[in-house]
Formats: structure tokens, C-alpha cells, sequence
């Protein structure tokens, strides 16, 4: 299973969820560390340095980390649902096909799509970095593509890859798309 600190702002439910699907989970609040306005970069190298991926709800900061080529123990980058087991067990399902984290940015989109019933997990590897000018560019196509789950009523995924940004290390965006 998977050690992780989880961000000040992650929900208790989803903590707890993840404790109980076997993963080691030590909070912000648990090392001391809540409520003191420490900056994303420590937590980030705090998490590291006890070999534990961060867990948040805090995209934005986090995946600027990611972006600008730090070594890392890994983030998983959620958002604010209110079903924290379902999103704790689609994050789990993953963990478990998975060895590490390190260095790996995991995204788990909200299910918010309307008449849904069957998760679509879409996997997409972002690889290619120039690096005489070091700009970043998408593939054409995703490099690995996984659909689990899908349910004939659910018709074909859709393409996600406009919502996936750039990045300098291969990263690995995992969510739940329901079509």
C-alpha cells in the first residue's frame, strides 16, 4: 500500500477512506504541521523526505511543482467530492496496479456528469520535452489509453486530452470520466 501526507485542505472523510482501504495516511495535522500557512514547497519536500506522496485538493500550486521538474515522492491531486468513498476506492483501484508514485503527478476528476452509473478511467502519458528550448508538447495521441468498466449504455469515451496540461516529466493523469 501507499504512504502519503495529506494537504491541510484534503477531507477528513477521504482520509479516513483510504485508511481503511490499507494506505498509511499521515495529515498535516497529525505531524504538526496545520493551520501554520507553510508554503506548498515544504510540504511537498516534507512529504519527500519521509518517502510519502502528498495528497490534496490543491491542484493549481501542486501541479506547478510538478511542472517545474522537482523531485518528488508523488502527488495525487483530488477534488472536492462529496463522495470521498468512491473517489478514495477509484484512486485505490489504481494504487494497486501501480509500484510507485515517485515523481508521478495522479489527477482524479470529480464525477460530476449527469446520468452517469459506470467509471471510465482514462490514462494518458505525457513524454515529450524539448529540451534546446524547453517547451513542452502533447503527443497526438495518448501513449497508453485504459478503459475499465464500461458500460454499453455509456457509448464511447471522450477524447480528454485538451484538459491535460503540459508538463516536463513524463506524468501520469488519471480520472474518472463519465460519458
Amino acid at each position: 500500500m501507499f504512504r502519503f501526507y495529506a494537504n491541510e485542505n484534503l477531507s477528513a472523510l477521504l482520509v479516513n477512506e483510504l485508511r481503511r482501504l490499507g494506505h498509511d495516511v499521515l495529515t498535516s495535522y497529525e505531524a504538526g504541521n496545520a493551520n501554520q500557512g507553510i508554503a506548498d514547497d515544504r510540504v511537498l519536500m516534507t512529504a519527500t523526505a519521509n518517502e510519502r506522496c502528498v495528497v490534496t485538493f490543491n491542484r493549481d500550486d501542486f501541479l506547478n511543482l510538478h511542472r517545474s521538474g522537482i523531485k518528488h515522492g508523488g502527488i495525487v491531486v483530488c477534488k472536492d467530492d462529496p463522495d470521498s468513498e468512491g473517489q478514495a476506492q477509484v484512486l485505490h483501484n489504481y494504487l494497486i496496479t501501480q509500484e510507485t508514485l515517485h515523481n508521478r503527478l495522479i489527477r482524479v476528476l470529480k464525477k460530476n456528469q449527469r446520468g452517469a452509473s459506470q467509471p471510465v478511467f482514462i490514462e494518458a502519458r505525457i513524454s515529450k520535452v524539448n529540451a534546446a528550448t524547453s517547451s513542452f508538447a502533447r503527443s497526438d495521441r495518448f501513449d497508453s489509453l485504459m478503459i475499465s468498466h464500461l458500460d454499453n449504455n455509456l457509448g464511447q469515451a471522450r477524447d480528454v486530452g485538451k484538459d491535460i496540461p503540459f508538463c516536463p516529466i513524463d506524468c501520469l493523469f488519471f480520472g474518472v470520466i463519465f460519458c
